[in-house]
Parts: C-alpha cells; sequence; structure tokens
C-alpha cells in the first residue's frame, strides 16, 4: 500500500520576502526544506510520496508581471526537488490568479514542461474578492480542463473588511485564529466550492476535475440540506450533490478524528476521498495514526492511503518498478513483464488497480531471488500464464486446467531410470 499524502506545504525565500506572513523561525526553516529533513518526516510516519504546494498566499497576492515571474521561480524551484527526489515529491503549480491569461499559460508550463500533477489555487487571494466562477476565470478553468489536471481549491483568509465585520472586537490571535484555520476559512472554500456548483461552472466545464481539502470544507455534513433547500431554484441540469459527486473529490488535510472522515466517506463515497496531513501545520505521525485505525476494509484504507491519488493524479509508476529498471536487471525486469502481462483482468470494484499492480512488483522483487535460484533455465513466467505453464514460481501450484499428456507416464519412466542406475548392494 502506498501512501501519498497531497496538501502539504513549501515556501520560497523569494516570496517569503515578498509575502506579509510574519513566519516563526522554526517553521519557516521546516517550509523551506525540500531535502532530507522533509523525507525523514516522511520516513518516520510511512508517507512514500507528498504532493507539494507553496504555502498560501504564494504569487497570488502581487501583481501584474512581477507575479508571473514569482510563480515561475517557484514552480522551477519546486520542480528541481523533484526531480532530485522520484517516487518521492510530485508538485501543484503555485499560479498568479491576478491575471488568469498569465495563470492559464503558467499552468500549462507547469504541467507539460515540469511534470506537474494540477495547480492549488488559495480562493480569491488576489483576485479583488472575485470567485472562480467570475467569467473572467474561464480561460484558466478551461486551460484546466484541457489539461486534464486537477484544481485544488484552498481556503484563504478573508478581506480585511469581511474580517472585521465577523471578527472585530475579538482579541488576537483568537480573532485570527477564528477567521482563519479554526473556522472562516474552511466555511469560505465550501462557499467557494458551492459558488462554483450553482454558479453551472461544471456545466460550462463537465470534464473540470477539483479537490477540497479538510474533509470537504464542511459541504459532506450539509450536502444532502443543500439539495433540498435549492431544489429547483439552480435552473441546472443536475442536482449539487451530482457535481460534487462527479467532478469533486475530498482530502482529509488536517482532520486527525474519525468522524469528520467516516461522515466525508459516507457521502462521497470511498473513492472519493484521499489522505493528506496538511504538513507542516498538521503532524505526519497524526494523519499516520489516523489512516491506521479507519474502520473500513483494507482494500477501501488502501484507496484512501494512496490508490485513489494514483488514480485522480495519474502518478507514475510504483518506486519497485522504477528501480528495476535504473539498476538494469533484466532477468527480474523480463519477470516482472510476462508477470504482469498474463495477470489478467483486474476487478476495478475489487480494489484500484495500482494497488494490485503494486503488491504484484513487490511480490516479484520479493521472490526473484528463490526464483533465479529454482528456475533452472526456464522461460520467465508464472502459474497464471497457460494450464501447466513451465516456467511457474517454485513452490507454487500448477494452474488449474487440462493434464499435458504423457506427463505422468514420461515421470513413471525417469524414476525407472533411476533406479537402473543405481548400484546394487
Amino acid at each position: 500500500m502506498r501512501t501519498v499524502a497531497l496538501e502539504e506545504h513549501f515556501l520560497t525565500a523569494g516570496l517569503a520576502a515578498a509575502g506579509r506572513q510574519p513566519w516563526h523561525p522554526g517553521l519557516r526553516d521546516v517550509l523551506l526544506d525540500l531535502g532530507p529533513g522533509r523525507l525523514a518526516e516522511m520516513d518516520a510516519a510511512g508517507i512514500d510520496v507528498q504532493v507539494i504546494s507553496h504555502v498560501a498566499p504564494a504569487a497570488q497576492e502581487l501583481r501584474g508581471a512581477e507575479a508571473a515571474q514569482a510563480a515561475r521561480r517557484a514552480n522551477d524551484q519546486l520542480a528541481a526537488a523533484v526531480a532530485s527526489h522520484p517516487g518521492r515529491l510530485a508538485g501543484f503549480a503555485t499560479l498568479p490568479t491576478g491575471d488568469p491569461a498569465a495563470a492559464a499559460d503558467e499552468l500549462e508550463r507547469a504541467v507539460s514542461d515540469l511534470g506537474f500533477v494540477g495547480a492549488l489555487v488559495n480562493s480569491t487571494l488576489g483576485t479583488n474578492g472575485a470567485f472562480l466562477d467570475d467569467a473572467r476565470f474561464e480561460p484558466l478553468l478551461a486551460r484546466f480542463e484541457q489539461l486534464d489536471v486537477p484544481l485544488y481549491l484552498h481556503p484563504a483568509p478573508p478581506p480585511a473588511e469581511l474580517h472585521e465585520i465577523l471578527f472585530g472586537g475579538l482579541a488576537e490571535p483568537l480573532a485570527g485564529r477564528l477567521a482563519t484555520a479554526a473556522w472562516g476559512w474552511h466555511s469560505e472554500a465550501g462557499l467557494h466550492a458551492l459558488r462554483m456548483v450553482t454558479a453551472g461552472v461544471f456545466d460550462r466545464h463537465p470534464g473540470l476535475r477539483m479537490i477540497i481539502g479538510h474533509c470537504g470544507e464542511m459541504i459532506p455534513f450539509m450536502l444532502d440540506r443543500i439539495d433540498r433547500i435549492l431544489h429547483g431554484l439552480t435552473g441546472l441540469a443536475l442536482s449539487p450533490s451530482e457535481y460534487f459527486l462527479r467532478n469533486v473529490w475530498v482530502t482529509t488535510a488536517g482532520m486527525f478524528s474519525l468522524p469528520p472522515v467516516m461522515c466525508t466517506v459516507a457521502v462521497f463515497g470511498v473513492d472519493r476521498v484521499l489522505f493528506s496531513v496538511d504538513y507542516p501545520f498538521g503532524s505526519n505521525q497524526d494523519g499516520r495514526k489516523l489512516l491506521d485505525m479507519l474502520p473500513l476494509s483494507p482494500a477501501d484504507r488502501a484507496k484512501i492511503a494512496g490508490g485513489n491519488a494514483e488514480r485522480v493524479l495519474r502518478l507514475p509508476l510504483p518506486p519497485a518498478v522504477q528501480r528495476l529498471s535504473v539498476r538494469g536487471q533484466g532477468r527480474q525486469v523480463r519477470r516482472l513483464t510476462a508477470l504482469l502481462a498474463c495477470a489478467g483482468p483486474i476487478d476495478e470494484g475489487e480494489e484500484p488497480a495500482s494497488v494490485r499492480y503494486d503488491r504484484r512488483v513487490r511480490r516479484t522483487v520479493a521472490t526473484s531471488g528463490a526464483a533465479r535460484a529454482g528456475s533452472r533455465g526456464r522461460p520467465a513466467a508464472c502459474s497464471r500464464c497457460r494450464p501447466g505453464c513451465a516456467g511457474r514460481r517454485p513452490g507454487t501450484a500448477r494452474a488449474a486446467g487440462p493434464a499435458r499428456p504423457g506427463r505422468a507416464r514420461h515421470r513413471g519412466r525417469d524414476r525407472a531410470a533411476r533406479r537402473a542406475r543405481r548400484p546394487r548392494r
């Protein structure tokens, strides 16, 4: 089971200097690290892959050419880190959303040239309060759909005017926390996603795929009521819940207790829930504990852990396959190819193909030494190739099927010949 975390953050020194966020020195150092420290934290919690995005506000508060250049530099830095740690890191692009056309071009460059798996947008930051259902963002949404990569919609702090209305009179840091991670920006991100649905974004862009974090930004709990209250009012072809269950996926980022996660699974279904931590604002160890205690079948837990992410993001092959290719172990590669080629069709309703594929890869790698010792020159194959396959793995039973004619007779003849050669006492 490969574990993939999707809402994990980093920081570039350039955007840190341009922004107004006063990061604590210890947290700033963790965010800046895209190397050994981050990988050690992942290994300690059993996380195989992090999909990394720039922490808010990224390039979204900048304007004009400065924003586009800053986004480009940040994406290039992340791409270099991903290339340095293949199979461990992947990237969501940061975009200069103040200029939707420039954002669309940077998205295409990040996906086509840098190999990123999508982009993360911090809600209305840098857009003068406009949501993504605004007509100005049509070129950006169309580019997401054209490239067939997901848009990760992340919360953002409220504008100063709204902050004063909703949280004025409260002391700091209480007001700031209520406005953001304790409540405010989650409800705002949920409203943003709901606006996109009810404004017809997914009718205009039926192929657009969107991911929202924090167990759905309160939407799963309210979705049935949303359907009933808005019935007949949207003028759309489908109900709000049908768009959510067609175009939207949800991560567990920052949520480390069972009730919100199981509510999300119950409403969205296990195939639309993806594991995340929200590192370094959330603990990798807490995320691992949550994943391990989910009251689900092993197959469903594997979907949430990484199988769904592999499918939605189209992540590269599991590391076991890459190691075989890099080391050039020809016999193992041929054996692996034969095993996978003759494995037959996979029932996707049972578990994701990537999970079964990775299991077969690891099983083949683990038994390759025994296979070489016991194969005695037989061709690389397995017991599922054909009835009575001579290349079956040592210690496995012959596949069901008609016996080869004369096989038992030949074995009897060989035993008789061996007895005849033994010296008489």
